[in-house]
């Protein structure tokens, strides 16, 4: 797939070798160890208060279950079950907050390829409008085509 890229670079006119590298570039898909080294701190953190906010609940629970004295329960389940839940909240906050990170960069990349491709464009198509232009003020005959269409009685 990366051979593709390369050679479709090769043959589009406007896509040399500054140009912006593609925002969906083929990786290794492999799963293992290897992808826990590429989380960002935020998907760290909040899988790891996620994980720690279910504990705290399971804590609570366990707490509840094991005994009869409301006062005991009411303590776990105030530590245990809303803390597990704030926890899980919070976990949660993080993992949004990279995805956020995440789409910004993508967005920055399509920024950075439609700025690209507007500098790339900028004069192409200056030489077809002047072509245009010409055509439109001189005709085979001579005259201008705005000139025969108003002696005809058109527009």
């Amino acid at each position: 797939m990366v051979q593709d890229l390369q050679a479709i670079r090769m043959e589009h006119p406007l896509l040399g070798d500054e140009a912006v590298e593609p925002i969906l570039t083929p990786t290794n898909s492999g799963r293992g160890l290897s992808s826990l080294a590429t989380l960002d701190w935020r998907q760290s953190l909040g899988g790891v208060l996620i994980l720690a906010g279910f504990v705290a609940v399971i804590a609570g629970w366990w707490g509840v279950s094991g005994t009869t004295s409301t006062s005991s329960q009411l303590a776990y389940m105030v530590s245990g079950g809303l803390g597990g839940i704030g926890l899980v909240f919070v976990g949660g906050v993080f993992l949004v907050a990279f995805e956020h990170a995440t789409d910004r960069m993508a967005m920055a990349q399509v920024d950075a390829r439609l700025r690209h491709l507007e500098q790339c464009l900028a004069g192409e198509f200056d030489s077809l409008n002047d072509v245009l232009r010409q055509g439109e003020t001189a005709a085979p005959n001579g005259t201008s085509r705005r000139s025969r269409v108003s002696a005809r009685g058109g527009r």
